[in-house]
């Protein structure tokens, strides 16, 4: 028998409606802070670093893979993702750990999902009932977003920015980038294999590729913050009509557990349109609990120029400096 691979596709197509958003932004920056602060809506469930998500995405948009397969595989993953989420198939009932369902749904929710909800049938019945919201927690995928609003007509996207120097120094600290990480790839990215100066290194895919020995010569904080500044420079060949059109809101983490904290999470929740599953008093008294070290620019000057000066311009932009 002869199988012909232009005959098969896989079926995205689903009656069920909810909506699906995106949170994304550079490594340590801040996302799963929002998230899970999101996550105590009555309807939100929140996916932290879905790597099926996040390798369809990122491997579609470097050209790795048929884009409309991609689109179609994903659609009928985060359908079969949303119906085991519903059912808590693979909730996280560790009281303990940070994700844990009791520290994101109320005991009556929980049970009722357990008793309640049964079936695919009883899905659809809760998804058509309430407002849900699927969040897609999704690190460094900004360059190819809109990869994503094809996937999920109406996504709204929040683009969280912290001072790259805060997001370099806990990195640095966690030896992500160092010389060891880049032979054994021990984070689950993409990489591309190049042979440097006699040696193999696994590259992330974000290092451009007239970048490597640069990138390769830099030490632990400024391959960090090269890590902060790359996520940002592909950002800015974005389209500027998602921002001016709303599908695309910054959010700046200072701001979210700072000063402007209520009116920044507010705004978050407006634009998700989740105000009224959150207890907004309780959300901005759990982040304001949150400590944060104010960063000291003058570690910059042991940085490159060539990328200190792409740093600093994002700092500005900013206005961290």
């Amino acid at each position: 028998m002869e199988l012909k691979s232009n005959n098969y596709i896989v079926d995205g197509y689903s009656e069920n409606k909810y909506t699906v958003a995106v949170i994304t932004g550079a490594f340590r920056s801040g996302k799963t802070v929002l998230g899970l602060e999101l996550a105590k809506g009555k309807y939100v469930d929140h996916f932290e670093d879905d790597w099926i998500s996040m390798i369809l995405t990122i491997s579609s948009g470097l050209g790795m893979i048929d884009s409309a397969f991609a689109k179609h595989f994903l659609r009928a993953y985060i359908n079969e993702k949303i119906n085991d989420s519903v059912l808590l198939r693979n909730a996280n009932f560790r009281p303990g750990d940070q994700t844990s369902i009791w520290n994101l749904n109320n005991t009556e929710d929980i049970f009722h999902r357990l008793m309640e909800v049964k079936s695919r049938v009883d899905v659809s019945d809760f998804l058509a009932s309430n407002n849900y919201l699927l969040l897609l927690n999704l690190p460094s995928i900004l360059p190819f977003v809109n990869f994503l609003f094809d996937v999920y007509p109406g996504l709204k996207a929040l683009h969280v920015v912290r001072n790259g120097i805060s997001v370099a120094k806990e990195i640095e600290a966690k030896e992500w980038w160092s010389d060891e990480s880049l032979r054994l790839r021990r984070i689950s990215t993409i990489y591309k294999t190049v042979k440097l100066k006699g040696e193999i290194v696994n590259f992330p895919w974000w290092v451009r590729d007239d970048e490597e020995e640069f990138f390769y010569a830099l030490d632990g904080f400024s391959r960090a913050l090269y890590s902060w500044v790359i996520n940002l420079d592909f950002n800015h060949n974005n389209d500027d009509n998602n921002y001016q059109n709303g599908y695309i809101k910054n959010v700046r983490f200072e701001d979210l557990v700072g000063n402007n904290l209520r009116k920044t999470f507010e705004e978050v929740c407006i634009y998700l349109s989740i105000c009224d599953q959150l207890e907004i008093g309780e959300s901005v008294r759990r982040l304001s609990n949150i400590q944060i070290s104010v960063s000291d620019s003058a570690i910059l000057k042991k940085v490159p120029y060539e990328l200190r000066k792409r740093v600093i311009h994002w700092l500005e932009h900013y206005e961290y400096i």
